[in-house]
């Protein structure tokens, strides 16, 4: 056997692995979180200039505190209870409801924190929409069920989804995006790309 044949036999014998495999979708997502808005960098910081960028990113690093409330740690306890409980339908539906209930109490500090977080940074303080994108893509980022896929290892159908998603937001950006009063429409894409992916998984 040539050396062609024995690499894609072990290729294909890794891949029967269902770790590897959601391994890998795993990786694809991250590696979609990171790639695509790096491919939107440069086309926002020329048409929204020095000032529309730094408020669009202080806005993207709101949303990014505000996600970690929601967060609060589930993406890997959670995960872990669901990787334990995977032949338990019942468990998994009271894990998963756990964790929903958790979220959305953690909705009420929330969004007080958000509005007080955004009026405490000069640059957005009084930039409501800037501020209501940010707090809304946090929701929906918080909302996202990858956690649950993971446990489950059954990633490949999520993945493609955040894929999707994440490229149709790319795609929006360089469509919506023509003008610096613009500033605000990346971070409701973010946002609605984030809700999609909670609403798809």
């Amino acid at each position: 056997m040539d050396l062609p044949s024995r690499l894609w036999t072990k290729v294909e014998r890794v891949w029967r692995s269902p770790t590897m495999r959601n391994l890998f979708y795993l990786y694809a997502v991250q590696a979609a979180n990171y790639l695509f808005p790096l491919i939107t960098l440069p086309y926002l910081a020329r048409i929204l200039g020095p000032e529309g960028f730094g408020k669009l990113a202080l806005a993207q690093a709101l949303l990014q505190y505000l996600y970690l409330v929601l967060e609060y740690g589930f993406q890997f306890t959670a995960t872990r209870e669901v990787a334990r409980s995977r032949g338990n339908r019942t468990e998994l539906g009271a894990i998963v409801a756990g964790v929903l209930h958790a979220r959305a109490l953690l909705l009420l500090p929330l969004v007080p924190l958000g509005v007080g977080m955004g009026w405490a940074i000069p640059l957005l303080r009084g930039d409501t929409p800037l501020i209501l994108g940010a707090l809304l893509g946090a929701i929906g980022q918080g909302f996202n069920p990858l956690w649950f896929f993971q446990g489950l290892e059954r990633m490949g159908r999520v993945a493609l989804l955040e894929l999707v998603v994440r490229g149709g937001t790319t795609l929006g950006v360089f469509l919506l995006v023509r003008t610096p009063q613009d500033v605000a429409v990346p971070i409701y894409l973010q946002a609605v790309s984030y809700w999609l992916s909670a609403f798809g998984g």
